[in-house]
Order: C-alpha cells, then structure tokens, then sequence
C-alpha cells in the first residue's frame, strides 16, 4: 500500500502542473480517490485543485465542465463517493448541505471553492449555472472576497456592466492590490473597444519599472493627466480615477500585461503598437527570483501567446482596403525614430537586447497598412530564431509552436500572398525543416495534415503546368 504523504505529494505536483489538461484532472482525480479508498483523509486545498481541474481542460468552459466541477464539490461536502455527477447541477442536495449546520460536512468548503465554482460558472456563458454558483456561495454566509469579485468579470465583459469593474478594482485596493487584479480590469476594458483606458494603465505602471522616471503620483498634480495620451480629463479613465489606485499601483507590468495588451493592439489593427509593447516587454529586465544570480539580469522572454496574436492580426487584417489605423494609440512617447517597420522586427532578437532601447514605433507607417508580407516575413524570420530547445518561449510545454501556431502562421501567408500557393508551400517546408514534424506526424492535427497534403499536391500540379509551358 502505498503511504499517504507520498499521495499527498503526489497531489501537490499534479495541482502544480500546467496547462490543466483533462489528462491532468483524471490522474488527480485517481489519486484522491486512492487516497480515500485507503482511508486517508482528504484535505480541503486537495478538493480545491479537483475542483478547479474538473473545470478546465478545454478551450471552451460549457455546462458540462461546471456539472462535473459541481459533482466534485458535491463529494466534498457530502459523503458520497468520488465520482462528479452529470445532474449535479439539478440536484438540490448540495445547497441543503451547505444551509445545514457544521457536522453534516464532510469537509468544509471555503471560499477558495465557491471562487472556483463561479469562476467556471461565468465562463460557460450561461445564466443559470453562474446564479446557482453565486446562491451556493450566498448560502454558505462566507463573505465575498476581491478574487471572488474578479471571478465574476468575464460575464461582466459579456453582458456589458464595465461600470462594475472600478467597484471590483476597489476592493481589490481595500485588500492589497496585486497586479492580477490590475490586468483582469485592463483586459475588460480592452476587449470591450476601451483600449486607450488600457494603454494608459499600462503607461502608468511602465513608469515603476525605473522609479527614476515616475511622475508624481498625486492625482491633483498638472504633472500626471499631461502625461497621459489623449485624455484631457483624469476622471475619463476609470481605473486611474479609482480611489487609492494611483497610490497602491506601484508594481511593474509582468508578462501578462505585456501579452494582452499585444494582443489587444493585434486585433485592433495596431501593429506598431503592438510591436512597441513586444519590444518594452523583451527588454525589461525581470524581478530577480531568490535563486537568480543578482548580477546576472534577467530579461522577460518571448510568450507563445504573442506571436500568435501577431500571426493572427496578419490574418485579420492584411489586404484591407480601408487604413487598418491613422496613428497608433502610443504615440505620445518621445524620441519617434524614422525606422522602418521590417528593420525594426529584425532587431528583435535575443542576442541585441541589451542595446534595443525603449521608444516608439517608426511613425512613417502610420497612415499605411502595416499587415504586408514583407513585415510578416521579417517577424517570421525572428520566429524561426528562437531557442526552442532552450524554453526560449514562454508558453509551450513541447519543443515546437502548437498546432494552433501554425495553424495561424499558414492563415497569414495565406491572406499576405493572395492564396499563393508556391510562398505556402516555402513557409510549409521552412516551419518542417525548423521543427521537423513531418506531414504524416502524429503530433499535428488533423486539419494541418489535411492542409500539408493539399499544398504538397497543388505543387506537384504547379511544377508540372510549368513543365508543360517550358516544352512548348
């Protein structure tokens, strides 16, 4: 039999473990329920992590996903077996354990659990499962908390109630303002159309990163609105005239900010923008960590997640006929440098990061369409450089992009060259020499073996029309 601390550790290393695959939740879940069969107790922060688990695993949170994180949270305040119920949901049983009186809970849930539950209940997108995650947390008399409150901001950013966010964001402050807290209300306001409210928190907090270049902190100084792009009036952006938020917000952007402020710009059409975050993020040097060398300094490196929102603004937005933008949001900044946007991108590489400096995009591209083929080209280049093996790219598990990655890379090209087919198949065979998965691999999806095969055919029909108007 197998001793119940090594159980237990096993269930820390799996809660740890990321991204929270259903793999991922079906081994905890044999774990725990090992751990119970056995007789060993099962503790709270261990039921937390199946919950969470139970609602996580796909790209796409529905119903199904909140039944079975509400049959694990069934198990844990009753006595049934470790099971997650489909019908949970229906079942009133849960909501009687929780109006009962201490001894009738198996373990007591705190408000870690009904964070989860509504937590996954407002990314299914339906009404009914975030009302019965919210009565489950009501009915239990534990007082809501700032994450609990921050839990509910994907359905706020559905329904369209942005007035909720400063409310959220104060209690945030009232507790200890994070910057967790900062970049869910940065992104409610982002993916609503509000992106100046975004870039200007962003502003804000890039000025931490060297306390020799903060600006007064105090709202009623002339100092500070005169900094901010675009706005005349301080109390037009809800976050900064937050009470208590100029004064608590002294941490620097970390990589998320970086990431989906990128990605913001990227689906707006603001390449430059866009590039202008990318560059700031690669050359900030880190916190040091306690194990880091406090001499050697450490730079943020490059997320997955950026690149694909690059590749997928070049698919979004290349060959319209409209300007995609007439300036890009950050302009403002000093020191505007006439370079051109290709020559930009080839200088974001790691081997030049101590010499790139901070500053603004080349605005010579301001009233033309950025998305072309030649700047995909030139950031597809930068791509390819990277240090795979090295983990030289935040955000993937395995040594090459995800199936997704390329999926969106191809897209791109696709919408550059007007569907050529000859510049596809050179992407093709340059990311299958980079990375070497193969068109028959296993490890890509069905729909890019489709599309390799596809390119590989209409080259053979390609050479051989070429061929055939050579010998005539």
């Amino acid at each position: 039999m197998i001793p119940d601390r090594h159980l237990h550790h096993l269930v820390k290393l799996l809660s740890r473990t990321k991204p929270r695959t259903r793999e991922v939740f079906l081994r905890l879940l044999s774990v725990l329920t090992t751990l119970r069969t056995s007789g060993g107790e099962v503790y709270a922060w261990e039921w937390n992590a199946l919950v969470h688990c139970a609602g996580r695993g796909w790209r796409k949170t529905t119903v199904e996903d909140y039944r079975t994180a509400l049959g694990v949270f069934k198990d844990m305040v009753g006595s049934g077996q470790m099971s997650p119920s489909s019908n949970a949901l229906e079942d009133q049983s849960c909501d009687e354990s929780i109006k009962s009186s201490g001894p009738e809970y198996h373990v007591r849930p705190d408000i870690i659990t009904f964070t989860t539950l509504i937590d996954i209940a407002a990314r299914t997108t339906e009404e009914s499962a975030l009302r019965h995650a919210t009565s489950l947390l009501n009915a239990s008399r534990i007082p809501w908390n700032s994450k609990t409150h921050r839990a509910m901001i994907p359905h706020y950013i559905r329904t369209n109630q942005l007035r909720a966010i400063p409310g959220i964001l104060a209690a945030s402050i009232a507790e200890r303002l994070d910057i967790r807290a900062i970049n869910n209300c940065m992104w409610a306001y982002a993916c609503k159309g509000r992106l100046r409210v975004a870039i200007q928190v962003y502003d804000h907090l890039r000025r931490n990163v060297l306390p020799g270049d903060r600006l007064d902190m105090n709202p009623d100084s002339e100092a500070y609105p005169a900094t901010l792009h675009g706005y005349d009036d301080f109390e037009e952006n809800p976050i900064l005239a937050t009470p208590g938020f100029i004064e608590n917000a002294t941490m620097p952007p970390d990589v998320v900010t970086y990431t989906l402020l990128t990605q913001a710009l990227c689906y707006r059409g603001d390449l430059r923008g866009a590039l202008t975050v990318f560059r700031d993020m690669i050359t900030t040097v880190c916190r040091p960590s306690s194990t880091a060398d406090p001499n050697t300094p450490r730079y943020y490196k490059p997320t997955s997640a950026i690149y694909r929102a690059i590749f997928l603004g070049f698919a979004r937005h290349a060959n319209e006929k409209r300007p995609a933008f007439s300036e890009t949001l950050l302009d403002g900044r000093q020191g505007i440098d006439e370079v051109p946007l290709p020559e930009f991108a080839a200088r974001l590489t790691s081997s030049t990061l101590m010499t790139l400096k901070s500053g603004p995009i080349p605005k010579r591209l301001a009233f033309d369409n950025p998305w072309t083929l030649a700047n995909l080209e030139a950031i597809f280049d930068r791509f390819l450089e990277l240090d795979w093996d090295e983990h030289a790219v935040i955000g993937e598990p395995a040594k090459m992009p995800s199936d997704r990655m390329i999926y969106w890379i191809m897209v791109a090209y696709a919408k550059c060259s007007n569907q050529d087919v000859r510049k596809m198949y050179t992407i093709w065979k340059k990311l299958d020499r980079r990375f070497q998965f193969g068109v028959f691999s296993k490890s890509l999806s069905q729909r890019l073996k489709l599309l390799g095969r596809e390119l590989e055919r209409r080259q053979v029909q390609e050479k051989g029309r070429t061929q055939h108007e050579d010998t005539q």
